[in-house]
């Protein structure tokens, strides 16, 4: 029956009608600046929902990934100059502790179900989806962002909670997270020993740093 019906007609025939704020186009419904929805009958005005953890399960981590780029998935997303993401910054150790320190940017719009939020840097963050710029979604996402090679995350699946440890075997000086063994940059003479102190640089025990004049070779060998 559908093969004698005009393409023409076929493509603007959709299942469920397009309201007053859409138009049928191949098939589907093409909505108007300001609305979304099967059927564009979601405005801008009515804040989205947003799934508050990861559908894939994890915290983010800052060696494979560029954790200021945060995927947030929900329902209800409208594309318009309004769509903006506004965080939080957090800290996440045993609890997750609020830094006072907020914002807001604007959002992606990639579909209905899925938005892009740009922050600032890479922070542990909760971070929830306006429409109008104005009206939050109820449920916050908790971005947890960590050091793989020294950190451990675990959050729970329902987004109130996060907790992050740090690995025994690293040490942790200044700012910066090292595993055990690893050299303070190009000197092989600083590494990181967690056994002895985690949280300065140790002595290397290779007798070539325990010289107490380095001779060309030897010099050479510290430095490379």
């Amino acid at each position: 029956m559908s093969d004698r019906i005009p393409k023409s007609v076929m493509e603007n025939i959709c299942i469920r009608k397009c309201g007053s704020h859409g138009k049928c186009t191949s098939g589907v419904c093409v909505c108007d600046d300001g609305y979304t929805g099967e059927t564009c009958d979601v405005s801008a005005s009515v804040p989205p929902q947003v799934i508050p953890v990861n559908p894939s399960g994890g915290a983010c981590d800052v060696g494979s990934a560029d954790c200021s780029q945060v995927a947030l998935f929900g329902f209800d997303f409208v594309e318009s100059s309004t769509l903006t993401c506004h965080y939080e910054y957090i800290q996440v150790e045993e609890t997750v502790k609020v830094t006072g320190e907020h914002g807001v940017v604007s959002a992606e719009f990639i579909s209905m179900y899925q938005v892009n939020c740009h922050l600032p840097r890479s922070q542990s963050a909760y971070i929830s989806v306006s429409n109008d710029g104005r009206a939050k979604s109820a449920a916050r996402y908790l971005h947890v962002v960590h050091d793989a090679k020294c950190y451990s995350c675990d959050i729970l699946q329902d987004g109130a909670q996060a907790k992050c440890s740090r690995q025994a075997d690293t040490c942790m000086i200044g700012d910066a997270c090292f595993q055990s063994g690893e050299k303070r940059g190009s000197d092989k003479c600083q590494i990181c020993d967690p056994l002895k102190d985690q949280t300065q640089w140790v002595k290397n025990p290779d007798p070539l740093c325990n010289a107490e004049r380095l001779n060309g070779a030897e010099a050479q060998w510290r430095r490379n």
